[in-house]
């Protein structure tokens, strides 16, 4: 559970979604004040994530090239490193290739910020609206 100044709580929503915006994964939960790593590591996401339980395809093969590529999860600082997550190079004394990779990395990370503010304006959508859109089989 996070506490705010004003000592309000609030619900923490963690969620992976694929390059389509469509959410594969969601943990919604309450966790006792601590930092975002902390959430994580005690998230069923994070358990899920450190035990190579969350169901992400392990690699995807380029048949033309004949090449495997590795599935990450891309994460801000705020998140421990695995072998399945990947975050920016930290510093400013950067090989080029890891300047290029930290000037594409807020292309791939705008996806779940995308994914999550088309889910805000959903939310906001008066309640009957927003469940005929997501929820029903067509007939609203």
């Amino acid at each position: 559970m996070n506490v705010t100044i004003g000592r309000t709580h609030s619900i923490v929503l963690l969620a992976v979604c694929d390059a389509y915006y469509t959410f594969t994964t969601i943990d919604i939960g309450i966790y006792r004040p601590q930092s975002d790593g902390d959430i994580m590591c005690l998230s069923k996401i994070g358990k899920c994530l450190v035990q190579n339980e969350l169901d992400v395809p392990d690699t995807n093969v380029i048949t033309c090239i004949n090449i495997e590529l590795p599935r990450y999860l891309v994460s801000d600082g705020a998140f421990r490193l695995r072998d399945n997550i990947i975050r920016a190079y930290p510093g400013i004394l950067l090989a080029q290739e890891e300047k290029t990779f930290n000037k594409k990395l807020p292309h791939v990370k705008r996806t779940i910020e995308n994914a999550f503010s088309s889910l805000e304006s959903i939310r906001r959508m008066p309640y009957s609206h927003a469940f005929r859109k997501c929820c029903s089989s067509g007939k609203g």
